[in-house]
């Protein structure tokens, strides 16, 4: 008996196709062949007896057919729109949306433009072991910048510091220590660098310098569209601003967005946070001659201004709404980021006071009369104290659950919540400025010049 749906021809009496398992019910021997038309239908099409495997397969591939047809209408129907898919990096295939990509963050010694000084929210992974040391080069007063790929500092030479090319910033491998490159600049101390998108900034006595990341080719000094008069301010960056001093640049051009002219020099640090840009500034160290100003970060226009107790040298603001600033004549000061009121201050002593670190609520400042401070932002209550060996001559920073600063030619690493040494290290030199963070390894420098990296 010749099967109906593939022309196999079976025994008589057989009741399915020994070839495709058909049914052959109903198919007697006198039944007439089918002709050819007949038998292509059977083979290709959808008809066929019901069960039969061969046109369950007839009918999974007629779908594919359908589906393969439907994906290139449509994606015909993209290219005439004009917006073909485009790769994604892992591969997979992404589907434009037209938003534009996300300006690099940049990368400050102290943080973030609020200058906290916390550098890091996990656990804190060094135990105090002095994996390399880099230099013995002049001196260095300001916090280095560890920026995962390379690690920048600046140093001074007093000596050379007459003729406005005293100060140096210099980049370090952070896996071996071995100098990449070094470039002289204007004189001063020299200040904290800032990273931001391939290029290093730092200010100098006559203005603010930038650098190639990578070689040290000089990319940008004074002159160039700038502000030149001596600050000796450290730079911040937020969204795409170059903050310095009293005048702002675009990250990118470095064309002046505005410049605010309030008669005097800026002194110590600043901050920026909510929209507002907080600066000290004076002509003298003592009470009346020196001022905290709260400047617009978009049109640089003036907010409000603050007399002090004396010089300002270290501003954070917070995101809270509260500034915190240290005067040089042992005065700390807490007061409204919005109206510049007062909400505490207290005057530690007649002392020198290193910059302030501010996390979840908490002040943490030191004093070179061998005290570190925790005292608490809403109203200056002390947490707790801790007396060392050394006056407390580097600022604190915050890294997980401790506080490491410099007393002295010792660092310490204090637990935040009670003030008890995990571990202290004694180096070569006095250690003046916050230390740095990155990959679970701390960079410090003292005044003899030299940068550790501490695991």
């Amino acid at each position: 008996m010749r099967c109906p749906e593939c022309g196999n021809d079976n025994e008589q009496s057989a009741a399915y196709c020994t070839q495709c398992g058909c049914s052959l019910a109903g198919h007697g021997e006198n039944r007439e062949e089918p002709g050819e038309a007949e038998r292509a239908g059977a083979t290709g099409g959808t008809a066929g007896a019901k069960g039969s495997p061969f046109s369950r397969k007839a009918i999974i591939l007629a779908s594919v057919v359908v589906i393969a047809a439907a994906a290139a209408a449509g994606w015909y129907f993209m290219a005439t729109r004009g917006e073909e898919p485009v790769a994604a990096e892992d591969g997979i295939t992404a589907e434009t949306t037209g938003e534009e990509p996300q300006a690099p963050a940049p990368v400050l010694a102290r943080g973030n433009p609020g200058q906290t000084g916390v550098l890091a929210g996990t656990g804190f992974e060094p135990v105090g072991q002095v994996r390399w040391t880099y230099g013995g080069a002049e001196r260095s007063l300001a916090p280095p910048l560890a920026t995962g790929q390379l690690v920048f500092f600046t140093t001074s030479d007093p000596a050379a510091a007459a003729d406005g090319a005293g100060t140096t910033l210099r980049a370090v491998d952070p896996s071996s220590g071995e100098a990449r490159w070094s470039r002289r600049f204007g004189g001063g101390k020299g200040t904290a660098p800032v990273y931001f998108d391939g290029s290093v900034y730092v200010g100098g006595r006559n203005g603010l310098y930038a650098f190639d990341a990578a070689s040290g080719e000089a990319r940008w000094q004074p002159g160039e569209n700038q502000d030149t008069r001596a600050y000796d301010c450290s730079p911040v960056i937020a969204d795409g601003v170059i903050y310095y001093a009293f005048s702002a640049y675009d990250a990118a051009t470095h064309e002046k967005i505005w410049q605010f002219d309030p008669g005097e020099s800026a002194t110590g640090t600043q901050a920026v946070a909510g929209g507002t840009v907080f600066v000290g500034g004076g002509s003298g160290r003592g009470p009346g001659y020196a001022s905290l100003y709260a400047i617009d970060a978009g049109t640089g226009t003036e907010k409000w201004r603050l007399k002090t107790r004396g010089m300002v040298t270290d501003v954070v603001a917070t995101d809270g709404g509260s500034v915190v600033f240290v005067s040089w004549n042992g005065y700390i000061t807490v007061v409204d980021a919005k109206t510049g009121s007062m909400r505490w201050e207290n005057h530690i002593g007649d002392t020198s006071l290193t910059g302030a670190a501010v996390d979840n609520g908490v002040v943490f400042v030191g004093s070179d009369e061998n005290v570190v401070y925790a005292l608490r932002l809403a109203d200056g209550t002390v947490y707790w104290t801790r007396e060392t060996e050394n006056p407390v001559t580097g600022s604190p920073a915050v890294i997980g659950d401790k506080i490491c600063l410099g007393a002295g030619n010792r660092l310490l690493a204090l637990d935040k919540s009670s003030g008890s040494t995990a571990w202290q290290l004694e180096l070569d030199g006095t250690i003046k400025a916050a230390p740095s963070f990155a990959n679970g390894t701390l960079y410090v420098t003292d005044v003899s010049g030299n940068l550790y990296a501490i695991d």
